[in-house]
């Protein structure tokens, strides 16, 4: 898994405008309740931008490719097996 800590302030990705713009929050879903210790393929409620996804497992943030990837419009499944008891976050920009 990668080492990287969530904080526990919301993510922010940037509008990326030329002038600087304001930075937008990102849509944040837990999918706890999609974690059986079997399940590799989650869902979220709305399509995203593949390239803002932050997927963070047991408070740690994965590495896209390493530790997930996009599988759908709105769908990705990660290259381990979540146990049971453990959590399941994401943030991202919906498309």
């Amino acid at each position: 898994m990668g080492a990287y800590a969530m904080s526990n302030k919301a993510p922010y990705r940037s509008s990326g405008t030329a002038s600087g713009g304001a930075a937008s929050p990102l849509r944040e879903e837990d999918l706890t309740g999609q974690v059986d210790g079997t399940t590799t393929s989650f869902t979220v409620s709305r399509s995203f931008d593949a390239d803002s996804i932050q997927l963070y497992y047991n408070g740690i943030k994965q590495r896209k490719t390493n530790e997930y990837t996009v599988t759908g419009a709105a769908t990705l499944q990660t290259v381990f097996t979540p146990t049971a008891t453990s959590t399941l976050f994401v943030a991202y920009n919906p498309s």
